[in-house]
């Protein structure tokens, strides 16, 4: 059973009694400073209708050597016993409260007062005792919350001994027989486990899973709807709870250092159920947990479905380490045009063992095992993951991944793939070695790195589609950082891996910046970067320009002086950029510098063009303004309910930023140019205007600690000018205009769009526009336009719907206005069975590689209520 199901199970029975303390004691003191407590109530009643006759029965029973004993209170009718241990003043210590029912009982107690408790036993129980001890029995009812975390247990009978300890805690033993007990609904996530079979094979896997989220989504994460909130018409099926039954459920131990109980012919499950869908069950099952870990022992341990058993481990004894996670990580059916049939597979080794073996892992969080892999069309490929990483490996953060993957691939010979210039295959040998890491060694140390060799251009695109249309990050680099408040270094390696790529490699780079570092009293502000590089530049195995290499030196530096003067905020700055290199290019009379090839490489050595061993320096003196103002008017009396208004506010902020690079030196010596390596090399001369306006309208949404303002609709648009546009802007004084704007009509609607205007030709260069919707659990969804001038054209929608708490619907189609034909559909039709797994029917269709593919997906979940842990507080 998952983690979380068997640690909820420990502080459903055990952590509740034991934070019950004792009634009216005194507040202890509390550690580190904290704000005391407030001294617990308790309270004891009859449960009967006013007009009923109650009684109960007291005496105090004698030792066998003659002194007196505990006082006895026998409760022949049904009792209410009421506990409160109050939050502390500071909101650390959360409100804890317990309510006990049972039809008969017996209160064994020691009161501070013999003479009190003689003359009045429930009240003597309820102004200070020494010691409790409760027996309850017929129908035991019991409720505990912590905060907002509750769990209700029933039993048949219950026995609890409370003892004062020495200083300030408390232990508890006990007993309950006949035990039933769940929680309430979980307030967190759900947690997806590690066990997910679906189907497909790299994009395709993804693909049949989950509907992708940012379809049609507006630039930038602000500009998402706000959710809508939780459907209250809905059922609560999908809430876990957690469900236990045991024949006896003895309390060992609770104090700080270990926490232990023990279930007899018991099973605990998440399930919500009066019978559990799935649960473990064990013959004697032993739960421990200690600070650094925690064990569960169990006796001829068993699976069951709908209590019946299924899968009965061939051992006596199993120990289960609470943080172990099942092996499996990847089990994936195929079916499609490109991959045909076949299966994908991932078991981690370490996790494994851990399952299986050692029941207190010494390798966790490590994963690493074999990857293998089988498709009718395409072979077998053969692999191995390497995972490492996490918080607690790393205090700060780090991580580190491999994956190395190989296949005897036949290739992918329709039609449609040798368009895409996929077949034939350069080499039936294909495959890829991608590892990355990162790591955070505090005081200010930072190292990250990122190898990826593969064995063809294509073999991302093909097996990994979702990483190649992301733009992820495979060029091979290491990089170390050093911080020193506003004082950073670097040291940057980035060598060429691949045989087939063009790539300008630092070999290595090092390098300083600063930011807006104080200079004097007066406001001045200093800034700068600086690189030493060591640029080499590798073509292709079959291209024909040749490598070449440089040493370079680049440094900008400037100054800033903002201004604060009421109506407006400037923030002028002036500085310079100097580079040298150890080599540089020759050229032929009245010739233009070179520039970078298609690819942002060298692009080669022109005719007439040579290489020169020697100095060449470049000075780019800069100099500019950012200005901005803004008007605002408010108006507290506009409220429109049904539009999510609550007062207006309305911000015009117009803004200038102005940037010219008045100087270039090399214009004196125009026969002479750097090697043009990456965009510094081809630095120039630049002047340029932006105008900007912004419009907002501000609104106060919400209620409660939740109530804030937000951009109810927010406008932008901006216009670059430039005062040189033969030389900056092929001959065009205005450059392209951007719009965009985001309007939020109501909480879980929003409407985006974005642009890029031609002012001469009339046409929009790339633009989007987007209609989301994240209303409750009911709908959430887009519709979305995109535009590529001369590329495509295309509206889409992206929907989910929640029919209901165990059936989804998920659909995605696109349709290409300038082809006039469909694109990508998904059709997804999701059933949640036994609350621990869904089983999905998905249809996917993709245009772009002619792909037609019909999955059937199943996700499996075993997860306790995630907020549980709380109640250990």
């Amino acid at each position: 059973m998952a983690r979380h199901a068997l640690q909820f199970l420990l502080l459903l029975c055990g952590a509740c009694l034991q934070a019950q303390g004792m009634p009216k004691m005194p507040p202890p003191p509390m550690p580190g400073g904290e704000a005391p407590r407030l001294p617990p109530e308790m309270q004891l009643t009859f449960v009967a209708p006013e007009e009923a006759t109650t009684w109960f029965e007291t005496w105090r029973e004698t030792a066998a050597d003659g002194t007196p004993g505990p006082f006895v209170i026998a409760l022949p009718f049904a009792v209410r016993l009421e506990y409160r241990e109050p939050a502390s003043s500071d909101g650390k210590a959360p409100l804890k409260r317990l309510e006990l029912l049972a039809d008969q009982s017996l209160v064994w107690f020691t009161p501070d007062s013999p003479e009190k408790a003689q003359a009045d036993p429930l009240g003597s129980l309820a102004s200070g005792v020494k010691s409790v001890q409760f027996y309850g029995e017929g129908n035991v009812w019991l409720e505990y919350t912590v905060g907002d975390e509750s769990f209700k247990l029933r039993a048949d009978r219950v026995f609890l001994d409370f003892e004062r300890g020495r200083v300030t805690s408390f232990s508890l033993t006990g007993k309950l027989d006949n035990v039933r007990a769940h929680s309430g609904p979980d307030q967190g996530e759900r947690d997806e486990g590690p066990v997910r079979v679906g189907i497909g094979a790299g994009n395709a896997a993804d693909k049949a899973r989950g509907a992708p989220e940012d379809i049609g989504a507006p630039p930038g994460q602000s500009d998402a709807p706000q959710p809508g909130g939780q459907a209250r018409a809905l059922p609560q099926e999908r809430g876990q709870r957690m469900f236990m039954r045991a024949k006896t459920l003895r309390i060992i131990s609770l104090s700080e250092e270990r926490k232990e109980v023990e279930l007899e012919q018991g099973s605990v499950s998440s399930s919500s159920l009066a019978v559990a869908s799935y649960s473990l069950a064990s013959e004697r099952l032993r739960i421990v947990i200690r600070k650094d870990r925690g064990t569960i022992y169990t006796t001829r341990p068993s699976v069951r479905i709908l209590d019946w058993p299924l899968l009965t481990l061939p051992v006596e004894e199993y120990r289960y380490d609470l943080d172990s996670i099942f092996p499996v990580r990847q089990f994936d059916f195929v079916s499609n045009s490109r991959f045909g049939l076949g299966v994908r597979t991932y078991v981690d080794a370490v996790a494994a063992y851990d399952f299986f073996a050692d029941p207190e892992p010494p390798f966790h969080p490590l994963a690493l095992g074999p990857q293998v892999d089988y498709f009718s069309k395409r072979g077998l490929g053969l692999g191995v993951n390497l995972e490492w990483g996490g918080i607690r490996a790393f205090k700060d953060h780090g991580r580190a991944e491999m994956r190395l993957y190989g296949i005897r691939d036949r290739g992918d010979d329709r039609k449609r793939a040798r368009d895409l210039g996929f077949f034939p295959l350069e080499r039936e040998g294909r495959g890829r070695l991608h590892a990355d890491f990162t790591k955070n060694f505090g005081a200010g140390w930072q190292l990250d790195a990122i190898f990826g060799s593969y064995t063809d251009r294509n073999f991302r695109r093909e097996f990994y589609e979702n990483e190649y249309d992301a733009n992820l990050p495979s060029n091979t680099f290491l990089l170390l950082t050093k911080r020193y408040g506003e004082f950073n270094a670097f040291l940057l390696a980035a060598p060429r891996i691949n045989e087939f790529e063009n790539r300008t490699e630092y070999l290595p780079t090092l390098g300083f910046d600063v930011s807006r570092t104080r200079v004097g009293d007066f406001g001045l502000q200093f800034s700068g970067h600086t690189e030493v590089s060591l640029l080499r530049f590798r073509p292709a195995d079959n291209d024909p320009r040749r490598a070449i290499s440089a040493v370079r030196v680049d440094s900008a530096n400037w100054f800033n002086l903002p201004l604060d003067l009421r109506w407006f905020t400037l923030d002028p700055f002036a500085g310079a950029r100097a580079t040298v290199a150890r080599d540089f290019l020759t050229l032929p009379q009245d010739s233009s510098r070179p520039g970078l090839s298609p690819d942002g490489t060298f692009p080669g050595l022109a005719p007439g063009v040579d290489r020169r061993s020697g100095l060449l320096y470049r000075l780019l003196p800069f100099f500019g303004l950012h200005a901005q103002t803004f008007f605002t008017g408010v108006f507290p009396q506009a409220r429109v309910p049904c539009l999510g208004i609550d007062g207006l506010r309305h911000v015009v902020m117009p803004y200038v930023r102005y940037t010219n690079v008045a100087f270039n030196s090399l214009d004196e010596i125009r026969e002479r140019a750097f090697i043009p390596f990456d965009e510094v090399d081809v630095l120039d001369e630049f002047h340029e205007v932006r105008l900007g306006l912004r419009n907002r309208l501000q609104t106060r949404q919400g209620s409660g600690e939740n109530r804030r303002t937000v951009d109810y609709l927010d406008l932008m648009v901006e216009l670059p000018v430039y005062p040189h546009p033969r030389r900056d802007n092929n001959n065009r004084v205005f450059g392209t205009l951007e719009l965009a704007g985001i309007w939020r009509p109501a909480p879980g609607f929003a409407i985006a769009t974005q642009g890029f205007f031609d002012l001469y030709e009339g046409t929009f260069i790339r633009a989007n526009a987007s209609f989301n919707v994240d209303f409750t659990d009911v709908i959430r969804g887009s519709l979305y336009y995109r535009l590529l001038r001369d590329v495509h054209q295309v509206v889409g929608i992206n929907v989910e719907l929640t029919l209901s708490e165990v059936y989804g619907v998920r659909f995605q189609q696109e349709y290409d206005l300038e082809l006039g034909k469909f694109r990508d559909t998904r059709i997804e039709l999701t059933r949640d069975i036994l609350e621990a797994f869904t089983i999905g029917f998905v249809f996917v269709r993709d245009a772009s590689q002619g792909d037609l593919g019909f999955y059937v997906s199943l996700a499996a979940t075993f997860a306790g209520p995630g907020g549980s842990g709380n109640l250990l507080r």
